[in-house]
């Protein structure tokens, strides 16, 4: 294998990583497993290499879940060494079915030693209505 194909390939491997990492809180937040992305059945999963489409599959039924909790979203993941914010933006809002989206980007390094963690980039209103609504449960349990 040449060194750029197994560069691709690193670089795919570590993007499914996010896709399963965001596929774990997704699972956390909505009760429901999460699968391999080969899982027929599973409601939660990461996307399959090569197609078209959000990173991370949910379900309508988990959608729906996530909808009533006030975190609708779909979840484009990004692994690369230079950012384009507004690029990747984009995509998450083209692969969107509605005007929610989450992007997890985390940015490449030629080092080991320079670790930089992920971040995720979310849009103002649904930033807004996740403040409420955590705010809201708070305020339920002080009342408690």
């Amino acid at each position: 294998m040449t060194k750029t194909k197994t560069r691709h390939a690193t670089s795919r491997s570590a993007a499914q990583d996010l896709q399963k990492e965001a596929c774990k809180l997704f699972s956390i937040i909505t009760g429901v497993p999460w699968g391999s992305s080969r899982d027929d059945n599973a409601e939660i999963k990461p996307r399959q290499s090569g197609q078209a489409g959000v990173d991370v599959v949910i379900s309508t039924r988990v959608q729906t879940m996530l909808a009533e909790v006030g975190f609708p979203c779909a979840c484009e993941c990004k692994n690369q060494k230079i950012w384009d914010l507004q690029r990747a933006i984009k995509q998450a809002r083209a692969n969107a079915k509605s005007d929610d989206w989450i992007l997890i980007m985390k940015r490449r390094s030629k080092f080991k030693e320079e670790r930089i963690d992920p971040v995720v980039v979310l849009d103002l209103e649904a930033f807004k209505m996740l403040v409420k609504r955590l705010a809201f449960i708070f305020d339920t349990k002080e009342e408690e």
